[in-house]
């Protein structure tokens, strides 16, 4: 995975070196924080060729994308508030909100380095090539568009941006705005969805086909439950306390029920051990076997390892994140909060209603939400 990144960073670099001179540098504190923006007509030409192509079926996804919208708006402000409220009366719950990062830091959620770069910049182009869609859809001329980095030192994180011309989008009637503000999010749920599509249709059963059913010994932790108790490596796993067990889920599952201390039995095709369970070493208070378990290949796949147990492997992890952050972060755009799209909505919807008594009221819902995401990103590290 580093060599691939490392691939991937390398060409990026290789095309920001050939196209430098259409590179706009902001200064943030160079050289050490900057943004380095690439404008290209290319993107600009793609969405307005969509846009007049397909007007109708634009339109109507644009309408749908409103209802979809406030939805997920209500879901994730439900989410928010009812996971913040579970941080004070069942803490071990955890945070509703963290940060997703390609680096180990307390309280955020670790993605891969070559799977998070390729992720954000997929969700990125997705989300915002949507807005302008809409946008020469509607009427609303897209003065720019292209890719964006953030760098540190060097580019890092992968970005994309579309500028509609605001002062014609400001005149457009309340519900050709709001389509447009929520066509970010809701491609971003047409990809996720596009993707659990083709991983649970095709790529899934394709891989799982190449393995025989049944969970297999992989490694045992040395001087761990399962390891004392006697099992080896290799040994086919069958039932915990005499419940059948074939997948990874199921055992987790049946684990789960179990406390550390407590006497298991565990069935293999060899015999059947009496584990005493320990206590997990990140959390006290989960039972802990020592072992990890992997799949057997069918004898007929077996010279071809590596094309499942590396190549489908990444695949598969790639698609898991793909729909993952599209989901999460296409759910957490629609937050009522300021300047994201979520906020924006809101804002035309209560400006329309309340006049300047609803502007009153979104700024205390923003303020409000943001502490709310605030709490839970530093209380996930806090409990760490």
């Amino acid at each position: 995975d580093l060599y691939l990144t490392l691939v991937l960073v390398g060409i990026v670099l290789l095309l920001l070196i050939k196209y430098r001179k259409q590179l706009v540098v902001h200064k943030i504190l160079f050289p050490v924080l900057y943004l380095l923006m690439f404008r290209t007509k290319s993107g600009v030409g793609f969405m307005r060729r969509v846009a007049q192509r397909w007007p109708r079926t634009v339109k109507s996804l644009g309408t749908i994308s409103i209802w979809v919208g406030f939805l997920g708006m209500l879901a994730i402000t439900f989410l928010l508030v009812k996971g913040t409220l579970m941080l004070f009366l069942k803490p071990e719950a955890g945070p509703a909100a963290q940060l997703v990062l390609p680096f180990k830091v307390p309280g955020a959620v670790t993605v891969p380095i070559l799977y998070w770069l390729i992720s954000i910049f997929v969700l990125a182009v997705v989300h915002e090539f949507s807005h302008g869609i809409l946008s020469f859809a509607h009427g609303v001329p897209v003065r720019s568009g292209g890719f964006a980095f953030l760098a540190v030192f060097l580019p890092v994180l992968p970005a994309a941006f579309v500028e509609p011309d605001e002062n014609i989008l400001a005149k457009k009637q309340d519900k050709q705005k709001l389509s447009i503000l929520a066509a970010g999010p809701f491609a971003n749920f047409l990809t996720a969805g596009i993707v659990l599509l083709i991983a649970g249709v095709f790529l899934g059963p394709l891989i799982s086909n190449a393995f025989e059913p049944g969970l297999y010994i992989h490694t045992l932790t040395e001087d761990g439950p399962l390891a004392q108790a006697g099992a080896s490596v290799g040994e086919r796993i069958l039932a915990l306390n005499g419940e059948e067990t074939d997948d990874v889920q199921r055992m987790a599952t049946l684990l789960a029920e179990r406390k550390p201390g407590e006497t298991l039995s565990l069935e293999t095709d060899t015999g059947t051990y009496a584990v005493l369970l320990e206590e997990h070493p990140e959390k006290a208070e989960r039972a802990y076997l020592g072992v990890s378990l992997k799949p057997r290949l069918k004898p007929e796949w077996q010279s071809k390892a590596w094309l499942i147990e590396e190549v489908g492997a990444r695949i598969m992890q790639l698609f898991y994140w793909l729909f993952t952050l599209n989901l999460g972060i296409g759910l957490f755009n629609l937050v009522p909060l300021g300047p994201i799209d979520g906020g924006r909505m809101l804002r035309i919807v209560l400006e329309r209603r309340f006049g300047t008594r609803g502007v009153k009221v979104w700024h205390f819902i923003s303020i409000f939400m943001l502490v709310i995401i605030v709490v839970n990103i530093f209380s996930g590290i806090w409990l760490r």
